[in-house]
């Protein structure tokens, strides 16, 4: 299920406890907005300014100390021609990671 799936099914629990704990209003999404809220999703200009996730590397590091490196899967939506880069980073971040355990999904 990709992420645009999974809010599509749950978007009114998350718009309903959002709107309950905020002053912020969201509009529905439209069926034409839902269809194409990936279309550039991997374009460079889109890529370049985007931030990593916060707080992700905290997160890493502390599921690695709690089950081990042989119990730890990462698992990523990027583009399969970024694989290498993402090993890479990986390696350099997080040495103690299995390249094995690194899932990147095979199709553009």
């Amino acid at each position: 299920m990709t992420m645009t799936e999974f809010f599509r099914i749950h978007q009114k629990k998350f718009t309903k406890d959002f709107l309950k704990n905020t002053e912020f209003r969201l509009k529905p999404l439209t069926e034409d907005a839902i269809n194409h809220a990936e279309d550039d999703f991997y374009s460079p200009e889109v890529l370049e300014k985007s931030q990593s996730i916060l707080y992700v590397k905290p997160v890493i590091q502390k599921t690695l100390k709690h089950y081990g490196p042989e119990r730890n899967f990462i698992l990523t939506s990027r583009n399969s021609e970024f694989k290498d880069v993402t090993l890479n980073w990986f390696e350099c971040k997080f040495p103690e990671i299995k390249p094995e355990n690194i899932l990147i999904r095979s199709n553009g």
